[in-house]
């Protein structure tokens, strides 16, 4: 699929997303931050060039969901997972699902999916002015697949 010119088009823009952690859609949300990667190593061995024999297979390693929010969206968001929980685990027990989509006019969307995700930070934010009380959230996914394709190689282990 190749990208291509959008002369007086729509363009993907914040407004444009919509979030869905454990079936349940947010409007609160201010700021997100995502990211994966596989973590690979060079074999070297006795070559005379020095250069590396290969390079290992790796591991795939995803980074933190980060979530910047109202703090009333962090308070709706942790009750709605705490009475998700058939087991009461808390919510670094609790493990959901997180889904994130963009879409605009005349463009192919994007859906990502994050997988078996857990609540592991949240910080607050509070501060003397105008602005709204926030909350930064950190949800740690097993694994996140982009339009259905993955960075790693699926298997069935």
């Amino acid at each position: 699929m190749a990208d291509y010119l959008r002369v007086n088009g729509n363009i993907v823009a914040y407004t444009s997303y919509f979030l869905t952690i454990n079936g349940i859609n947010y409007i609160g949300l201010t700021e997100l931050t995502y990211g994966h990667k596989i973590e690979t190593a060079y074999s070297y061995g006795m070559k005379r060039s020095g250069t590396p024999l290969g390079t290992t297979p790796g591991k795939y390693v995803p980074d933190p969901l980060k979530l910047k929010v109202y703090q009333h969206t962090a308070v709706a968001l942790k009750t709605d997972l705490f009475n998700a929980d058939p087991n009461f685990a808390g919510l670094s027990g609790f493990r959901f699902p997180v889904s994130i989509q963009w879409q605009e006019v005349n463009l192919n969307g994007t859906y990502i999916d994050f997988f078996n995700c857990r609540f592991i930070t949240e910080t607050v934010s509070l501060s003397e002015g105008s602005e709204a009380a926030m909350t930064e959230i950190e949800l740690w996914p097993e694994y996140l697949i982009e339009n259905g394709i993955p960075l790693f190689r699926p298997d069935n282990s």
